[in-house]
């Protein structure tokens, strides 16, 4: 579906577009001023960092050579008899809007800008529309991909995830991909937010020039989301296998009713030591964390484990209780972590 891949930033001239001194105006220097600035940042947003307008231009000279075009030649004179000149002159656009924002140009490179804009709005208005209200979604979705380097780690670790978690076969590319055996429930909704992500970045790394590319692009995107939701819940069968997996000693009864008293136990001493204000070691902190993450593998391991409304609960304290373990972990200190009604634990399995 996605071939996306991460180029690595390197240097590239400063201006692609001539001289600077070549377009200055004859007793005038215009220079580009908030106005201009915020204008081209709405359409482009995504080159508010340095990095991702060196990684455009950089796109911009290579596009160039490789079509044998000028890199400032003029919209009027663009010639491609076998391509459709439509993802060139955005990726022209773009380019110039990225040099616009990096340093002072004169009024010639912003009316090369404006030809741009005014070619796209003219040959491809539907769509230009279309695509500005994707790209607004997608970020008011995903803020955090306005940032270049965050679409850069999430592309790398698409890369990375895929080779690590789908079998590598050498069939046709229209095959739907295989988990390799052994891949955790969890594992597979954290690579689905990512595909997610990652066709978002897409959109607004390489964008959508033509109507037959956006309906492509939704396609995908749909897909991925739908991939997602598929995942929002874990399927009680795929829950106790995983859980037995994790401890096959909850297979006996007798185990898990002791672990669910020990959690118990353990959850009221730190509520104890919270009502006292005494802080809690690190140490145990953690103990009561994995002893918690223990029961609930074994409460969904009980006769009743498939009850919807535990089951929810069960699935949303995991969430919790692994972000707060992870948490704890990385900052190395004491801590809370009391369920809203510990004692609740006990009422999982008949007593």
């Amino acid at each position: 579906m996605l071939s996306l891949n991460c180029s690595k930033i390197g240097t590239v001239r400063p201006s692609i577009f001539g001289p600077l001194s070549s377009f200055r105006v004859t007793h005038r220097r215009v220079h580009t001023n908030n106005d201009i600035r915020a204008s081209i940042l709405s359409s482009h947003p995504e080159l508010v960092e340095e990095s991702s307008r060196k990684r455009i231009l950089e796109r911009y000279i290579s596009e160039c050579a490789r079509l044998g075009i000028r890199q400032n030649i003029e919209i009027g004179k663009i010639r491609l008899p076998r391509s459709k000149p439509e993802r060139f002159v955005h990726l022209k656009a773009k380019a110039i809007a990225a040099s616009l924002l990096d340093e002072e140009k004169s009024g010639r490179l912003l009316r090369q800008y404006q030809a741009c804009k005014s070619w796209i709005e003219k040959n491809t208005p539907d769509v230009e529309k279309l695509y500005a209200a994707e790209k607004r979604a997608v970020l008011q979705r995903f803020p955090s991909l306005v940032a270049s380097h965050v679409r850069e780690h999430i592309l790398k670790q698409y890369d990375a995830e895929s080779a690590r978690l789908f079998e590598q076969s050498e069939g046709p590319d229209d095959q739907p991909r295989k988990f390799v055996d052994g891949t955790w429930f969890a594992e597979r909704q954290k690579f689905a937010e990512l595909e997610l992500q990652c066709v978002a970045v897409h959109l607004l790394e390489d964008g959508v020039p033509s109507k037959s590319e956006l309906e492509e692009w939704k396609n995908d995107f749909d897909s991925s989301l739908e991939a997602l939701k598929d995942l929002s819940v874990l399927p009680i069968k795929v829950e106790r296998e995983e859980a037995l997996r994790r401890y096959p000693d909850l297979e006996d009864p007798e185990v898990r009713r002791a672990i669910i008293e020990d959690a118990t136990n353990a959850f009221e001493m730190a509520r104890t030591a919270q009502s006292k204000k005494k802080s809690v070691p690190s140490a145990i902190h953690n103990n009561c964390l994995e002893m918690f993450l223990k029961a609930l593998d074994a409460q969904a391991l009980s006769p009743d484990g498939d009850d919807a409304k535990r089951m929810k609960l069960r699935q949303q304290h995991r969430v919790e209780a692994l972000a707060d373990l992870a948490e704890l972990k990385a900052s190395k200190k004491g801590g809370w972590w009391i369920l809203p009604n510990p004692l609740a634990i006990m009422d999982w399995i008949p007593i």
